[in-house]
């Protein structure tokens, strides 16, 4: 397991804000690099 994977764990489980906002935020920026790498494509 990377050391960032082992911090996410670690913060999920002690901070309950950052578990409940970080699934969604991940899924966003996911879905932004996605679309900007369709775009990078169709232009470049």
């Amino acid at each position: 397991m990377s050391n960032l994977k082992a911090y996410i764990g670690k913060r999920k489980k002690a901070d309950s804000a950052f578990r409940a906002g970080y699934d969604e935020g991940y899924k966003a920026f996911k879905i932004g690099v996605l679309l900007k790498k369709s775009f990078v494509k169709k232009t470049g």
